[in-house]
């Protein structure tokens, strides 16, 4: 959950250029203390949330209240460097062995290892977690080491059984750019066909698809024998 109050978020040194930063904050928004400060689409200062094109910048040195104000009517200051968030949770959960990997915005005090399917903003790099044991995690806001600015590919994958040739519906988050790949592991049936996937749900946009997986013989045609086990990927 997001910040209802000003948090102290403690500082972990690092020294990043520029050391401090006064923006303009956007309109109705309430910047708390100590919450992950990134810029959003339009240029202004706001609060780090769960939502694609924010820039990670740093942390709210105090709480700036502008939730009755118009785009620039106040300015927030705001720290740059290295500082402990909030640790997400399951697929989320950062370890200190993803210490230099990327890490994405769940809300303006948590972080967590995934970009949600192609849904959260980069927050910056992993350095490792909180030495004092807290479980909160050391990130290096809004910069990547020795590596583009573009996030990694997000993967979805899973095993499926073929029943007469046609696997069960398969639920994937895609985008317009995803690929998805499908290959057989265990034989079963007569297995006189290749592994292909079928058509998708409807026109592949971004957001929750349903997918098949199909064994189809040299004529087009579904091969009704197999009822092979088969892994699929998808990388968005």
């Amino acid at each position: 959950m997001g910040l209802i109050a000003s948090r102290n978020t403690k500082r972990y040194d690092a020294i990043i250029y520029p050391t401090r930063l006064d923006l303009p904050v956007e309109a109705s928004t309430h910047c708390y203390g100590g919450g992950l400060a990134v810029i959003d689409a339009s240029g202004y200062a706001a609060p780090g949330s769960a939502a694609l094109g924010l820039k990670a910048v740093g942390r709210f040195e105090k709480d700036v209240d502008n939730s009755a104000g118009a785009a620039a009517a106040v300015t927030a200051p705001i720290e740059c460097g290295a500082f402990l968030f909030a640790n997400g949770t399951a697929g989320d959960a950062i370890a200190q062995a993803n210490a230099g990997q990327p890490c994405y915005i769940i809300d303006d005090q948590t972080v967590g290892l995934t970009d949600g399917s192609a849904t959260r903003s980069f927050a910056g790099t992993i350095l490792g977690m909180d030495p004092d044991g807290s479980g909160q995690v050391v990130v290096l806001v809004g910069l990547v080491f020795g590596a583009p600015s573009a996030a990694p590919k997000a993967v979805q994958k899973g095993t499926t059984t073929l029943v007469s040739g046609v696997s069960p519906a398969i639920t994937a988050e895609l985008t317009a750019t995803s690929v998805i790949v499908a290959s057989l592991k265990t034989s079963a049936g007569t297995v006189t066909s290749t592994i292909n996937y079928a058509a998708l749900s409807t026109d592949r946009n971004t957001g929750a698809q349903t997918f098949k997986v199909s064994a189809v013989k040299n004529d087009g045609t579904v091969d009704t024998t197999d009822t092979s086990v088969v892994d699929w990927i998808v990388v968005n």
